[in-house]
């Protein structure tokens, strides 16, 4: 029993040797820390937490009420997605087409797989972009969210406007190449709202998966702070070619942006190459504790969240509200 008792506490103990010094080797390749210098010589916060569509855990993604929800918890950026109408109008939407979260097979029956540019203003106000939410998420439907409309993106400004304190915008512009001028549309916008090179504290970021797209905004505001979102290889959003993760990692820098992997690749062999090349690691989209902590370790500098109230804890600043009477105290 003894001889078995002290293996047992030898493999043990060489377990926790190999579990330590693999972690000292993944610190030594990406130290937590490395992106705290970035951030502070390119003027930008530290350790954000960006709410992903809003608070879309707790409400129905890119509306009225999750960035309300988001904005009262005290989420350092709501991010958005941007594209728009046949019309002319700017509006939040994250789809190519509005079958997913709309009634549209219902109020346009047979242009449920059009694009979300093809409609006007009008026929998508029309649609209610809340009740797939309570039908997917019974536990946290609520009855106020069937009237949900599709969300302006002058109306998320305001809305990030009206937050006690202030979040930041993070504006995806989604499937810019279907949009031509976009880019400066949104960029106008922000001039006319007095968001560029205000000394905010929390700058607003333009990111995008589109290379062309991050270079347009370069051109047209070039103090703006931008993020290239890039994806695992192989995904139809991320360009990946023989480069690999270092070209990407040039694109970014000749974009003058920040990067913006998926969770999926936010191993510190490439959250450390990002920081060697100067680059703030805005890591999507994670939701879970565990992985707060792990990805964190490996050097992820944002994280975009569903879980805007989860992450803050995390960071140590838990709301001083919850989800439920930031909905009561607004009607929603």
């Amino acid at each position: 029993m003894n001889r078995i008792f002290k293996t047992a506490i030898i493999i043990f103990s060489a377990l926790c040797g190999i579990v330590l010094t693999a972690a000292a080797v993944l610190y030594i390749i990406s130290p937590s820390s490395a992106g705290r210098d970035i951030s502070f010589r390119k003027g930008l916060p530290y350790h954000m937490v960006v709410a992903h569509r809003g608070a879309s855990y707790y409400a129905p993604e890119n509306t009225a009420p999750a960035f309300i929800i988001a904005g009262e918890l005290g989420a350092d950026y709501l991010e958005c997605d941007v594209q728009r109408t046949k019309d002319g109008r700017l509006i939040i939407f994250h789809d190519k087409t509005p079958e997913r979260t709309t009634d549209v097979s219902e109020i346009f029956p047979g242009r449920e797989k059009a694009p979300v540019g093809s409609f006007t203003y009008s026929e998508l106000m029309r649609l209610d972009a809340g009740t797939w939410f309570n039908m997917k998420n019974p536990e946290r439907a609520r009855e106020s969210f069937r009237s949900t409309r599709i969300c302006t993106f002058r109306e998320y400004v305001d809305i990030a406007e009206r937050c006690g304190k202030k979040p930041g915008l993070m504006i995806e512009l989604k499937h810019p190449e279907l949009y031509p001028g976009i880019e400066k549309e949104v960029i106008d916008l922000l001039a006319e709202r007095g968001r560029i090179d205000n000394g905010s504290v929390r700058p607003d970021m333009i990111q995008t998966f589109d290379r062309k797209s991050l270079a347009r905004c370069k051109e047209l505001a070039p103090s703006i702070h931008r993020n290239f979102l890039v994806d695992e290889e192989g995904k139809e959003d991320t360009e990946w070619d023989e480069r690999g993760w270092e070209g990407l990692l040039d694109d970014a820098v000749t974009a003058g942006s920040e990067i913006g992997p998926s969770g999926y690749l936010g191993w510190p062999w490439y959250t450390g190459s990002a920081h060697d090349r100067g680059l703030l690691v805005i890591t999507y989209t994670i939701d879970r504790d565990i992985h707060f902590r792990m990805l964190t370790f490996f050097g992820t500098d944002w994280i975009i969240t569903n879980r805007c109230g989860r992450a803050l804890e995390f960071y140590g600043r838990k709301p001083g509200i919850s989800p439920e009477e930031v909905m009561k105290s607004h009607n929603l």
